[in-house]
């Protein structure tokens, strides 16, 4: 592996070791691919240096999939770290989304 894993690696060691104190390697491996899968794409980037990946078009969902399995501990720790700004994501979705409907569900005839 390259520096950047090594750096990510050390600097998330500590809770890599909690988290794999507390779930099997099983557990771990389905909350992250689930994690994975539900988190946007923006924040998959922090997940970069865990990917073993020949692609000049940089990583695509699978290679992430493959690195989440393979370093599963490692990869929670990482996502845990981007959690509120996922969920401050989601928040302002969540609030475009309903000024939508409130916009949509006006009659038509109204300003």
């Amino acid at each position: 592996m390259d520096a950047p894993f090594h750096i990510l690696r050390v600097a998330n060691e500590p809770r890599s070791e909690q988290i794999a104190a507390k779930m099997t390697k099983e557990e771990a491996t389905k909350r992250a691919l689930d994690m994975l899968d539900k988190m946007p794409s923006e924040f998959r980037k922090d997940l970069a240096p865990l990917v073993r990946s020949g692609s000049k078009h940089g990583p695509y969902l699978a290679d992430y999939e493959r690195a989440v399995e393979e370093y599963p501990f490692l990869a929670l720790a990482v996502i845990e770290q981007k959690i509120e700004d996922i969920t401050r994501h989601y928040e302002a979705e969540a609030a475009k989304a309903q000024q939508m409907t409130e916009y949509f569900t006006k009659p038509i005839d109204e300003a």
